[in-house]
C-alpha cells in the first residue's frame, strides 16, 4: 500500500493535545492534522475498506458540514480535512480539490502547499508544478516568519519547506536550514526534535554533533530514534566505549520489545570489528525468537 507521510514538526507536541477532543470544529490546522491522524489510526486495511468504513463516512459528512461554514477559518480547515481523508484513501485528484479550494479561503495554508507539493511531485511526476507550489510557500512563509520572529512553528514550517526545495539549490538551502534549526534549538531548547535535527548541520563538526545528539539522549532517552542516533555516531567515530554505554542504559527501555535493541547491537558491534561477539547477539536474539539481521 503507498503510504502517505504527514508532517514530523507539526506532529511534534501535538500527537496527544487532542485526545480528549472528540468533535469538530477545530480551531487551526495543526489540530486539523493531529485530529485527522488519531481519528483514521488503525482504520484501513486497504483502501477501500478505509474509503467505505462506517466511522470514515460519518467523518467526512462532518468535515463537509465544516467545509460549507460561513467562518473562512472554519470552512478552510473542513477543506483540509477532506483533503487529508482523500489523500489517505489515495484519491489524489479529489485531494487536490479540496486543497487547492482551502489555499482559495488561506492563502498561507502550509498544509495545502505540502501536500500538493507532495501530489504533484510523487503522485503526478509535474516537477514543474511542484515546484510552483514551493516557491509560492516559501515566499508566503519567509514573509509570515520575518514578521512573527518569535514563532517557532513558523519556523518548523519554513524549514520544512526549505527541505523539499534542498534538492534544487543545495547549498543555498542548507545555509538557510542551518540557521532555522540553530533558531530553533534556542527558542524550544526542551525539545529533543530540535537537537536531533539541528545534528544533520555539524556533520562536519563532530564535537558540536555529539553535543546536539547528547542533549535529545538526554531529553527523551526512551525514545529510539535519539539513542540509536547516539550510538551510531559513537559507532562512526571509534567510540566503542560510549556506544556500549548507551546500548547498555537504553535496554531498559526497549524491554517490552527487545528485538530492535537486540538488532542494533549486534550491528554496531559488528561494525566495529567485534564479529564473534555480534555473533553471540545475533544467536541471543534468535534463540529468543527475533528475526534479526546485522551483517550491514
Amino acid at each position: 500500500m503507498k503510504k502517505v507521510f504527514l508532517s514530523l514538526s507539526l506532529l511534534s507536541g501535538l500527537a496527544g493535545a487532542l485526545m480528549a477532543q472528540e468533535v469538530m470544529p477545530l480551531s487551526t490546522q495543526q489540530d486539523t492534522l493531529a485530529f485527522v491522524n488519531r481519528y483514521l489510526a488503525g482504520l484501513y486495511q486497504s483502501p477501500e475498506h478505509f474509503y467505505y468504513d462506517t466511522s470514515v463516512i460519518n467523518f467526512r459528512r462532518e468535515a463537509l458540514l465544516l467545509a460549507r461554514s460561513d467562518d473562512r477559518q472554519m470552512a478552510g480547515n473542513g477543506e483540509v480535512t477532506l483533503g487529508l481523508l482523500d489523500l489517505y484513501a489515495h484519491r489524489e485528484s479529489q485531494a487536490m480539490g479540496h486543497f487547492k479550494a482551502a489555499l482559495v479561503l488561506d492563502s498561507a495554508c502550509f498544509l495545502c502547499y505540502h501536500k500538493l507539493h507532495w501530489i504533484y511531485w510523487y503522485g503526478r511526476n509535474d516537477y514543474g508544478e511542484a515546484n510552483r507550489y514551493l516557491k509560492r510557500s516559501i515566499a508566503i512563509f519567509e514573509q509570515k516568519a520575518a514578521a512573527e520572529p518569535g514563532n517557532a512553528d513558523l519556523w518548523a514550517q519554513l524549514y520544512e519547506l526549505y527541505q523539499l526545495k534542498e534538492g534544487t539549490r543545495p547549498k543555498v538551502m542548507e545555509q538557510r536550514m542551518t540557521a532555522i534549526s540553530d533558531k530553533l534549538v534556542g527558542m524550544m531548547p526542551d525539545n529533543p526534535h530540535y537537537w536531533w535535527q539541528n545534528s544533520f548541520h555539524h556533520k562536519n563538526d563532530p564535537r558540536k554533533e555529539e553535543q546536539d545528539l547528547v542533549r535529545a539522549y538526554e531529553l527523551q532517552p526512551s525514545e529510539a530514534v535519539y539513542w540509536n542516533a547516539l550510538a551510531n555516531f559513537y559507532c562512526n567515530h571509534k567510540q566503542e566505549a560510549k556506544m556500549r554505554k548507551v546500548l547498555e542504559d537504553v535496554r531498559r527501555y526497549e524491554e517490552s520489545s527487545p528485538q530492535y535493541w537486540y538488532q542494533q547491537k549486534a550491528v554496531y558491534l559488528y561494525r566495529c570489528g567485534k564479529k564473534e561477539e555480534a555473533a553471540k547477539v545475533y544467536k541471543e536474539a534468535r534463540a529468543k525468537g527475533f528475526d534479526i539481521v546485522y551483517k550491514h
